[in-house]
């Protein structure tokens, strides 16, 4: 239920993302104001993780992640409204409405990461995982893929309508998950006692004793600095300098989609014998460093089209292992505060990230862009080879 409920809002969701960077570089041309898309998306993950984590450990997690898809929803339909207009049809509308889901996504993400335990057994965690995002994947590959085309035939309103819609059904479609109470399915029985605040520090307390948490929400939180390089540079790479149609941004985007699919498909099934994965951020990271420097030495389209593949697998090795070492080392009492606190983090280096991509983009150019690839490639290695010392003094 849960997989089917997100896999139409995702759909949606992938469609409207592609309209939103095409729209904003019609209306704008800039990156800086894509990037500044991506910061208000974000951003209020982190400013509401305090309460979104407490609220998530405290409440049926079911409920909140209905009411933040019915939420998300009506934004979307109004906002589509607003775009019809000649008057108010403006970056300025979009940007508001992305803040607005922003907030939606800031309680659903670690509602939906925190329901999981209590619908599968501990040796199916990295399955299930696997399972829910290489659905979402598959869904945002196909909003994607057609995104570009839909985007030239339907125009952005419609495409902003259907999104809205697809959190509507998607809200009715996980109305029918039932969890099971026997395995905590909303942790509020654990978490009721204490103020907001001394809760919230309970989870930072957490993370603060857990070095190998640590590290892996730094991994995640890594690749929201070191995707917007590619992420922001595409349109223009695809659109100006390969003089391509406005439709194959979306069958770009698809093929890094189709890079997580895969990696989520061969990683999941290893629940069993991989018990937390410690070993796919560091591979993660190798990979991205790899695809990067290759873009810094050609921008083809094949290259293009292979970088997209390469980061979209790494991204997702990362993912998988942080969402499972939570889920299975930690108590579900306090899963809602630690994802929370995942979410935090990538939200609050995610916006600075995007937003000074923008800029440096901007001010770079693309005779000067294949300089940031070899910067950032050169940041992946690193790291990548920091995590391999860590793990080897375990």
């Amino acid at each position: 239920m849960l997989v089917v409920g997100n896999a139409v809002s995702t759909l949606g969701n992938a469609v409207y993302l592609v309209a939103v960077l095409l729209l904003l570089k019609e209306l704008t041309e800039s990156a800086f104001v894509m990037g500044l898309f991506q910061f208000v998306a974000i951003a209020p993950g982190f400013f509401l993780s305090p309460v979104t984590g407490t609220l998530v450990d405290r409440m049926s997690r079911r409920t909140v992640i209905i009411v933040a898809d019915l939420f998300r929803g009506v934004v979307m339909i109004a906002a589509s409204g607003l775009l019809l207009s000649p008057a108010t049809r403006s970056a300025f509308v979009v940007l508001v409405a992305a803040t607005c889901i922003g907030i939606g996504n800031a309680f659903f993400v670690p509602a939906v990461q925190a329901l999981i335990p209590s619908l599968v057994p501990p040796s199916k965690l990295r399955w299930a995982n696997g399972v829910r995002a290489g659905g979402t994947q598959l869904f945002n590959l196909a909003g994607n893929a057609v995104g570009g085309l839909l985007y030239v035939v339907l125009g952005a309103p419609l495409l902003f309508l259907i999104n809205g819609a697809s959190f509507v059904v998607s809200a009715l479609q996980e109305s029918f998950i039932r969890p099971d109470a026997a395995v905590g399915a909303s942790g509020a029985a654990s978490a009721t006692d204490g103020s907001v605040r001394d809760q919230a520090r309970e989870g930072l307390r957490v993370v603060v004793g857990a070095p190998r948490l640590r590290r892996a929400i730094a991994s995640q939180a890594g690749l929201f600095v070191l995707s917007p390089v590619l992420l922001l540079s595409l349109p223009f790479i695809v659109i100006d300098e390969l003089g391509l149609p406005q439709a194959t941004l979306g069958y770009v985007f698809a093929a890094a989609l189709a890079g997580g699919i895969l990696a989520f498909a061969v990683l999941g099934r290893r629940g069993r014998s991989d018990r937390v994965g410690a070993r796919y951020p560091r591979i993660g990271y190798a990979m991205t460093s790899l695809a990067l420097a290759a873009l810094a030495v050609s921008s083809s389209l094949p290259f293009v089209v292979a970088a997209a593949v390469v980061i979209g697998s790494a991204s997702a090795a990362v993912y998988l292992h942080a969402i499972t070492m939570i889920q299975r080392e930690h108590d579900r009492a306090i899963h809602g505060r630690l994802f929370a606190i995942l979410e935090a983090v990538t939200s609050l280096v995610g916006p600075v990230s995007y937003v000074a991509t923008g800029i440096l983009l901007d001010l770079l150019g693309a005779n000067r862009r294949p300089l940031l690839f070899a910067v950032v490639a050169a940041a992946a290695a690193l790291w990548a080879l920091a995590l391999r010392i860590a793990d080897r003094r375990g």
